[in-house]
């Protein structure tokens, strides 16, 4: 009552004569300029003349409504992919005047020191035997809940920030980067992208342009050392495409040289040796990087794969913890023997065209001494090997990695620090429960994605890549 609205004129308030409770709505229309806005969208939709008016309505209100706030932040304990306690969270949101459940993150398990185990489990052994992560689960459902509130989702450095703040001697880097990747995961749902379009939008926010995505190449485990049952003391040799071609061939031939090898070594030392580690990984009962190494190349001869043109080699050798000992229970070598020992091999073996933590971090200086003899060689003149670190601290590191034990917000800060330098970017992930890492990796431009062998939850990860591939 006392309310005229009609097309082309502002509505026109008469007071006079209502009631107290009539005088509050009027208010209240007045206060948020309804009569107006709703005015505007009912011209527009008569102008259009819509076939689905309700549709377009509700289309335009959602335009005008209050941004989405964080409302609950909530915990749980869940089983990652080797069934060791790992924590997931939901976030709920505030949209459209009604809350919702949004998305939720989770992580791989809390990784154990060498002595099994971490600040981030519970340690109480009658309970998923001292790795559970109840009080992780409760810091995140009463502190974190109670500080993340009314945040918008979408400002992902001010919810990291906070998240910092709120969880600091409270939380393990795995539940602080399950409660982030909830967040980020959220914000995209709700503004309808893809998470690997919402991670490039983060990074891309300063630029006036978007960067083109691609689907990195995966750098697939073959062989782990330094495990039960094996002696070899290299932690891992892994292959990758050297072809610039389809993400889904590039997968087949690096899945293929995986089959393959498993029937080599089946062959050679039994069925036993089929079964892979929780990286998907085989172990061979070998002693000496030369002999895993031939052992792929047979395989790849009996698979038609061409190392060095198909696919190329890459060996892991640290992290470093008793010297550089190249083999179980020989001598520690070195500095100048370990540089001595990769000119070597990489002579003898020419698909190799990685190193992954040739030296240790006390070393820096001699990382590039490595390029510098191979140099050196004339057998080798203009090869060039990629060396692999998880930071960028000398030049000869021209490859880092990116693993998802921090915020989104340090992600993308130390993606972005690592670019700077032109350096190659690798994501890795292992034990996931989700297919995060994948969108995290395509969303980052990483040219490498090392997810582990084809087994378990490492082949949804693989799956994840193929659509993103598609879609792009």
């Amino acid at each position: 009552p006392g309310l005229s609205c009609h097309p082309g004129a502002h509505p026109q308030w008469d007071m006079s004569g209502m009631t107290a409770e009539a005088r509050e709505i009027m208010a209240y229309l007045k206060k948020y300029n309804l009569a107006d806005q709703l005015n505007v969208i009912v011209n527009k939709l008569c102008k259009k003349r819509s076939d689905d008016p309700f549709g377009f309505l509700a289309s335009r209100l959602h335009q005008l409504a209050a941004p989405p706030v964080i409302t609950k932040v909530e915990g749980r304990e869940i089983l990652s992919s080797e069934a060791t306690p790992a924590v997931q969270v939901d976030v709920y949101c505030k949209v459209d005047d009604s809350v919702k459940f949004i998305s939720r993150g989770t992580t791989s398990a809390p990784d154990p020191s060498a002595d099994g185990k971490s600040s981030e489990v519970d340690g109480d052994a009658k309970w998923y035997r001292g790795l559970g992560v109840k009080q992780a689960v409760t810091t995140i459902n009463e502190v974190i809940h109670s500080n993340m509130g009314g945040l918008e989702p979408k400002d992902q450095i001010k919810c990291d920030e906070m998240l910092l703040k709120a969880g600091k001697g409270k939380l393990g880097a795995s539940a602080l980067s399950a409660t982030s990747v909830a967040i980020c995961k959220t914000a995209a749902t709700l503004a309808k992208l893809e998470h690997y379009q919402h991670v490039a939008k983060l990074i891309d926010s300063d630029s006036k342009t978007s960067r083109p995505l691609t689907v990195p190449r995966p750098l697939m485990e073959l062989i782990a050392g330094g495990v039960c049952g094996s002696s070899l003391a290299f932690p891992s040799i892994l292959a990758y495409p050297l072809k610039t071609e389809p993400f889904k061939n590039q997968l087949h031939m690096c899945s293929t040289m995986h089959h393959f090898l498993g029937e080599t070594i089946a062959s050679k030392f039994g069925d036993q040796f089929r079964t892979t580690t929780g990286s998907g990984s085989f172990v061979a009962p070998v002693a000496e990087l030369g002999e895993a190494l031939k052992l792929i190349q047979e395989s790849a001869a009996a698979a038609g794969i061409t190392l060095g043109e198909d696919l190329a080699i890459a060996v892991q050798a640290g992290p470093w913890k008793d010297g550089y000992v190249v083999k179980v229970k020989d001598k520690a070598k070195s500095v100048e023997e370990m540089i001595e020992f990769y000119t070597g091999v990489v002579k003898e073996f020419k698909e190799i065209a990685m190193l992954i933590d040739p030296l240790s971090r006390d070393d820096l200086e001699s990382w590039g001494k490595i390029q510098e003899s191979i140099d050196a060689d004339e057998d080798m003149k203009g090869r060039t090997i990629e060396v692999m670190g998880d930071k960028i601290e000398t030049e000869a590191r021209n490859t880092f990695c990116i693993e998802r034990s921090q915020t989104v917000s340090d992600i993308i800060k130390a993606f972005t620090s690592g670019a700077k330098s032109k350096s190659t970017c690798l994501v890795a992930e292992n034990g996931a429960t989700d297919t995060f890492g994948a969108d995290l990796a395509v969303g980052l431009g990483a040219t490498y994605a090392r997810f582990g062998g084809p087994r378990g939850q490492n082949v949804a990860l693989y799956n994840r890549l193929l659509q993103i591939a598609d879609a792009l």
